[in-house]
């Protein structure tokens, strides 16, 4: 089969299943890396020696597979045969010659972390190769990229055609074979060239912005429960500082009740010391009318000694009746003291119970505040959430819509296909028939 030449060299080029004979000079020519994946040991070794002087010629030895597990390697005779599937009935009734070498348990290594680590990311229009000739695995590695979104990183995928395919490789939908394609290689027959598909990006960035969109409408949500607990919390607040605001009302209310009593006691206590302070006076009053009396039975002590000595013991007496009551006053002031220090004990409670009282219903006022901006910030997420799912909702339109244009793309391809497919084959038949024409009636060609 001729070349095709591009001008463009490759960023990075990697044959899975590379064999013995990889045409090594082609891939070091159009490509700055080159890594070739072998499972076999002897043609692994084989190709060290023959790559030990190229720089960007890198050997891997390595069992692929779509992930990572204990599988077997059967080896045959022919390298092309070496897979972790065996040789069927069939393809050896085909190739009576195949016959297994070998066979032993090895770990698998997954397409995706190869591909993640060999790959770097695409850059300034340079693309990366990858030559797949891995016989009746090239399907389900295929799937393992497509799956996994590594196809953004390739800009070409060939497929070389196996001796063990028995069935047309299924091209995933965000691949295509281009009608022309520019490979600086010397390529065998039935190879298939596939390139990711224009709309590929574009799918892919539509389906990340609904991702997003999704976890935006997500994060609103769990904002919003997180918004609508905190409200119940502040609630609960609220509703545990009102009830302590009414048992502090309460609290206050029977103190000042035992306050107005305290008073009531102090009015009485302070009436009482007024009468005994009266009393006390009405008393000195009347000791000094006894003294001047006394005085005067004493200077008529010598005509009235007789009637002195009654006077005296009257006199005696009535001042016993007075040291009681000055007695009893005094017992009085006393008790009306006691009474005004409990009178200003009980005030400056007072006092401290309407400090506490003034501190609650400022804090009360605080956390309506508080609630007020909450619910706020509530009706704002809410908003946000609202847009955020009319924004999703735009946004599967648009796939959807841009699914079914690829759809129709595709069919209409396909109708393509089998319209070239159907002209193809009237072709040949009228090329056969005028080769019999030819060969049947010549003299009606040389009439012509």
């Amino acid at each position: 089969m001729p070349e095709q030449k591009t001008a463009n060299n490759y960023e990075t080029l990697i044959h899975l299943g590379c064999g013995a004979n990889p045409p090594i000079d082609e891939y070091a020519a159009i490509a700055n890396q080159v890594y070739l994946i072998e499972a076999d040991d002897k043609i692994a070794d084989t190709l060290k020696c023959r790559t030990r002087d190229l720089a960007n010629i890198h050997l891997v030895q390595a069992l692929l597979d779509t992930d990572e597990r204990h599988a077997t390697f059967y080896r045959y005779n022919f390298a092309w045969a070496n897979s972790l599937i065996p040789v069927s009935p069939e393809l050896a009734r085909l190739y009576p010659g195949v016959r297994l070498e070998g066979k032993d348990e090895r770990q698998t290594t997954s397409i995706n972390r190869l591909i993640n680590e060999y790959l770097p990311a695409q850059n300034s229009g340079v693309e990366n190769l990858l030559v797949m000739d891995l016989g009746p695995q090239n399907q389900k590695m295929l799937q393992a990229l497509d799956a996994n979104q590594l196809l953004e990183k390739l800009g070409t995928i060939i497929l070389l055609s196996a001796h063990r395919r028995s069935e047309e490789i299924v091209i995933p939908p965000n691949l295509y074979q281009p009608d022309t394609a520019s490979i600086q290689l010397t390529l065998p027959n039935k190879s298939c060239v596939l390139q990711p598909h224009p709309l590929l990006q574009e799918c892919r960035r539509l389906q990340l912005q609904a991702e997003q969109s999704t976890k935006r409408a997500i994060d609103s949500e769990q904002q919003v429960e997180e918004l609508e607990q905190g409200h119940q919390k502040l609630q609960q607040d609220v509703d545990s500082q009102e009830r302590e605001l009414r048992a502090a009302q309460a609290q206050l209310k029977e103190v000042g009740a035992q306050l107005k009593v305290q008073t009531e006691k102090l009015q009485k206590a302070a009436e009482q010391r007024d009468e005994a302070i009266r009393a006390s006076e009405e008393s000195e009053r009347n000791k000094s009318k006894l003294r001047n009396e006394r005085d005067e039975l004493t200077s008529q002590l010598g005509n009235q000694g007789l009637a002195l000595q009654k006077c005296r013991d009257e006199l005696e007496a009535k001042e016993a009746i007075i040291n009681a009551k000055v007695e009893e006053y005094a017992k009085a002031v006393e008790e009306l003291r006691v009474a005004n220090k409990e009178h200003n004990n009980w005030q400056q409670q007072a006092l401290e119970t309407e400090k506490k009282l003034d501190a609650l219903v400022e804090q009360h006022h605080e956390t309506v505040q508080k609630l007020e901006a909450a619910q706020v910030d509530f009706k704002e997420q809410q908003r946000s959430a609202q847009l955020s799912t009319k924004l999703l909702a735009k946004v599967e339109a648009d796939a959807s819509e841009l699914r079914e244009r690829y759809a129709e793309k595709v069919k209409s391809e396909q109708e393509l296909k089998e319209l070239i497919k159907e002209l193809h084959a009237k072709l040949q038949a009228a090329s056969h028939f005028y080769h019999q024409l030819e060969q049947e009636h010549p003299e009606l060609l040389e009439k012509l």
